[in-house]
C-alpha cells in the first residue's frame, strides 16, 4: 500500500484519496488475492480510509501551528481511529482493546 502511494508521489499525479486508496487495494489484491481473508489486510485499509475520509487538510481546511495542537491532532485522529476500527474488532476477534487510545497517548507524551 504504502509503495503505491509513494509511487503516485513520486510521479506527481494527484488523484483523489479515494481513488489512490482503490489503486492501492488493487495492487495488494494483485499481489496477493488471499489477502481477502487476512483480518489484517482489512483492519489496515479500513484505518487508512477513515484516515483519508476524516482528514481536515483533505477538504480543503488550513492546517494548525505546531506545539499542543499536534498532541490534540494525534488524540483525534487516534480516537476516530479507535471507533472506527472498534466493530471490525469486533466482528473479526470478537474482542476489542480498551487501552489502545491510552497506549498510544503515553508512547508520543513528551
Amino acid at each position: 500500500m504504502l509503495a503505491t502511494f509513494a509511487g503516485l508521489r513520486l510521479s506527481g499525479l494527484r488523484w483523489p484519496w479515494w481513488l489512490t486508496w482503490l489503486l492501492a487495494c488493487a495492487v495488494v489484491l494483485a499481489a496477493d488475492p488471499w489477502a481477502l481473508l487476512q483480518a489484517g489486510f482489512w483492519l489496515s485499509f479500513v484505518a487508512v480510509a477513515i484516515l483519508f475520509a476524516t482528514d481536515s487538510r483533505a477538504s480543503g481546511a488550513r492546517g494548525a501551528g505546531a506545539g499542543g495542537q499536534f498532541f490534540i491532532k494525534l488524540l483525534r485522529e487516534q480516537w476516530v481511529v479507535t471507533l472506527a476500527l472498534t466493530p471490525l474488532s469486533l466482528i473479526l476477534f470478537g474482542q476489542a482493546s480498551v487501552v489502545g487510545l491510552l497506549a498510544t497517548c503515553w508512547r508520543f507524551r513528551g
